[in-house]
Formats: structure tokens, C-alpha cells, sequence
């Protein structure tokens, strides 16, 4: 839809809504992909009361988006 407004201003403003649009989607599949690996793992520790590991999580996340990041910019 958006694309369809702003395609009446010209071939740049389109280009800027191709590419803000690429970067929106990639984050959003980004972090739906840290949502559904960390949620069971938060999830299974937490109905075996070790709240030490669910403390940790939040790093393992973290590490996993760093990965990511790094190795797609590669």
C-alpha cells in the first residue's frame, strides 16, 4: 500500500520505501526468530524452577543475535 502512495512522487521516494521496507521485514524476521528460540527455553526453566538458567537466557539471546549479524554481514 504504501508503495502505491508514495510511487506518485517519483522514482526515489519509491526506492527509499523498497529499502526501508527490506530493512523493516528483515529486522522483524530477526526478532521473531530470538522469540521463538528463547520463549520454551524461558518456558522449560522456568516449570523446572531453575531461575539461575532463566537469568541466562537473555545472554544466550544475545549471543545468538550477535551471530547472526555477524555472520550475514560476511
Amino acid at each position: 500500500m504504501p508503495a502505491a502512495l508514495v510511487g506518485k512522487l517519483g522514482s526515489g521516494p519509491l526506492a527509499a520505501v523498497g529499502l526501508s521496507s527490506a530493512l523493516f521485514n528483515f529486522s522483524n524476521f530477526l526478532f521473531s526468530f530470538l522469540m521463538v528460540v528463547t520463549t520454551p527455553k524461558v518456558a522449560s526453566a522456568v516449570a523446572r524452577n531453575k531461575l539461575d538458567e532463566v537469568r541466562s537466557i537473555p545472554a544466550m539471546s544475545a549471543c545468538l543475535l550477535h551471530t547472526f549479524l555477524h555472520c550475514s554481514a560476511d
